[in-house]
């Protein structure tokens, strides 16, 4: 597949100066990635936008749940794009391509400037679990679940606000193992929609979670294994241990 890059330079360039032309290199070979098909999606997430934000306002807590309704049509937009060539999706060009040319007008709305300026890194100049699109995929892709939940395999993956999924999943070598990571939300989220533990209990929990993980396979874990060790860590921070 003929896919479509974007450096570094040339997306800053396109964003600060609000050029709607970017000339993107090209990668792979074949028939070019099917741009029509983005271009659906992004008019569904717009208006997704325009029934969550109609005065064009969007409160944090409406980008909280934009979010949430963006992960299942942009998981299953970059599974059909890449279905029969999966090499686009270790690609930070791609990930900047796709947030900087097609979902520009989607990310400013989710994150409006502050002094006239946005936060560059939504659109793929930061860390790459910071782009937007490429963050809304891992979250589906992580939590994904159709055995567990046939008839709404997203469910896991509505669980939790940004921050969470960043500081607790993407950006932790512990939730790396796609079973674990699922344990995690299960257990913050589950059955309390705001979060079983606090904060200041979360962050406690997270540094034992990480000394642990030098000395425990993770990765051997099964779901319910990685629970039960999840539920143990948190009942010692509880206690004060």
């Amino acid at each position: 597949m003929l896919y479509y890059v974007l450096d570094r330079t040339s997306a800053q360039q396109a964003l600060e100066n609000e050029s709607s032309s970017v000339k993107p290199e090209t990668r792979g070979s074949g028939h070019p990635i099917p741009e029509d098909m983005i271009r659906e999606v992004v008019d569904a997430l717009r208006e997704e936008l325009r029934n969550l934000a109609p005065n064009g306002t969007l409160t944090q807590q409406r980008g909280a749940e934009f979010e949430r309704r963006a992960v299942r049509p942009v998981h299953q937009l970059i599974h059909r794009l890449t279905s029969a060539d999966r090499g686009p999706l270790y690609d930070d060009g791609f990930w900047r391509w796709l947030a900087v040319v097609h979902f520009r007008d989607i990310i400013k709305m989710r994150h409006p400037s502050k002094d006239d300026r946005f936060n560059l890194n939504n659109f793929g100049l930061g860390q790459l679990s910071d782009n937007f699109v490429y963050r809304v995929w891992l979250r589906g892709e992580i939590a994904y679940d159709p055995e567990r939940f046939p008839d709404d395999p997203y469910r896991l993956a509505r669980l939790g606000k940004q921050d969470f999924w960043r500081s607790h999943i993407f950006r932790q070598s512990y939730a790396t193992p796609r079973a674990f990571a699922r344990a995690f939300l299960r257990f913050q989220f589950e059955e309390t929609p705001e979060g079983r533990m606090q904060t200041k209990e979360i962050r406690e929990l997270a540094k034992r979670l990480r000394r642990l993980y030098a000395n425990v396979v993770f990765e051997l874990l099964s779901e319910e294994e990685a629970f039960d060790l999840i539920s143990k860590e948190a009942e010692k921070v509880r206690e004060g241990a």
